[in-house]
């Protein structure tokens, strides 16, 4: 027992004894988190640890900071707890809605289906939202997106329909148009575009 307790000592003068040295920009504070465990520190709490101290008393024994901290028991009880394990980061935001497999399968459909976002979401059966499908459609580097022409409102056959039923009916006394019913035609798109509709094409080369 005389001879553990010398041993002990001697290990804890050549710790507190040792050279000083500036701490590392890894030991600085950030905000308001407690500084990192240095080397020099690291290697005082392996020291200490092999004669069988627990956590608290190793605390109490680091040699103070140039600010005239220690660490506390709990880190060094973390640190020894968390010794030679790799750290792992979890990453940021929610989990993906599709794989990367699911994710070559649906670009596969889009283009050769011709599909839009809703309609690959159907028939794809999805659990994801179109707007979603459209993120992913363009952020892939195999396609492209390409807004259609506009056709127009009028054809060439309609256009001569419409105008001989206007011949027909311009004629009609005021009594006619009194049995009739004037409605505006509007069309509500409940599942689809607003505006130009958009295709997706494989881009040359790839």
């Amino acid at each position: 027992m005389k001879g553990f307790k010398t041993c002990e000592r001697r290990l804890t003068h050549l710790l507190h004894s040792g050279i000083r040295s500036r701490p590392s920009p890894a030991t600085a504070s950030i905000g308001n988190m407690a500084p990192r465990l240095s080397d020099f520190e690291k290697g005082q709490i392996d020291a200490l640890h092999r004669l069988c101290l627990t956590p608290r008393a190793i605390a109490a024994r680091l040699r103070p900071r140039p600010d005239k901290t220690r660490p506390s028991h709990k880190t060094v009880e973390r640190f020894l707890k968390n010794r030679g394990k790799k750290r792992v980061f979890k990453k940021h935001g929610p989990a993906r809605t599709i794989s990367p497999k699911l994710e070559r399968r649906l670009i596969r459909h889009v283009i050769t289906d011709r599909l839009t976002s809703a309609q690959a979401v159907t028939e794809l059966q999805l659990a994801c939202s179109a707007r979603t499908v459209r993120r992913i459609l363009q952020r892939s580097p195999e396609i492209r997106i390409i807004a259609q022409r506009r056709k127009f409102f009028i054809s060439e056959t309609n256009r001569v329909k419409r105008l001989a039923f206007a011949r027909e009916y311009v004629h009609k006394p005021p009594s006619f148009w009194k049995n009739v019913i004037f409605s505006d035609e509007k069309i509500f798109r409940l599942d689809g575009p607003h505006g130009y509709n958009k295709t997706y094409q494989r881009m040359r080369g790839s």
